[in-house]
């Protein structure tokens, strides 16, 4: 399983939290447009670019601007990758611009994304974790696993072995490994009973 893939598909909309806010712009874009005119609108552009640091026009339906800055060259090319709010924000590292209409659909507010409402603003964090951090704890939980299971019971018949040969006749596996269903368990019996009948 491609985990970045995944990853890349699960982060690609925006949430519905995000949609809110876009929304709450959008109606706070319309209201000094209604209240002020141009003037209104200068002063929302003004707040939301020194709050945000995103780029960001308001526009009618002919994409003519609502503020006392006409649009230049650039703003004008940037209108064509501008998307709505159900689509996806496009490609990692990009910075897409979403338009969000007026109540009356006759203007928009058409404003990059923030960094801090970005779906994959923790992507990177989500990468580590669950390509490089994932694997080491489940490695780490694996190789305990094998040492209870294998290690620590054989390691158990080698002292008990050891101390056998050293004239320890009292030498027992004993119930914890010998209890075992297993290889293991029943080397230990036998262990146990070749002990009994030395002693």
């Amino acid at each position: 399983v491609d985990i970045g893939r995944l990853l890349l598909q699960n982060t690609s909309y925006l949430s519905d939290s995000t949609k809110a806010v876009l929304g709450d712009y959008a109606h706070a874009a319309e209201r000094a447009w209604r209240e002020d005119g141009a003037e209104g609108v200068d002063g929302f552009l003004r707040a939301l670019r020194e709050r945000e640091q995103v780029w960001a026009v308001v526009v009618d339906a002919e994409l003519r601007s609502l503020s006392s800055q006409p649009l230049d060259g650039e703003a004008r090319q940037r209108l064509d990758f501008v998307r709505a709010l159900d689509f996806s924000v496009g490609r990692p590292g990009g910075t897409p611009a979403f338009s969000i209409p007026f109540s009356d659909d006759q203007a928009r507010l058409i404003m990059e994304l923030p960094q801090r409402l970005s779906p994959r603003r923790y992507n990177d964090i989500w990468e580590a974790l669950l390509q490089r951090v994932l694997p080491a704890v489940l490695a780490v939980l694996l190789g305990l696993l094998l040492y209870r299971v294998l290690i620590a019971p054989l390691a158990i018949l080698r002292r008990q072995a050891v101390a056998l040969s050293a004239g320890d006749l009292d030498a027992r596996v004993g119930p914890g490994v010998g209890g075992r269903q297993d290889e293991l368990g029943e080397l230990a019996r036998t262990f146990d009973h070749m002990a009994g009948r030395l002693q």
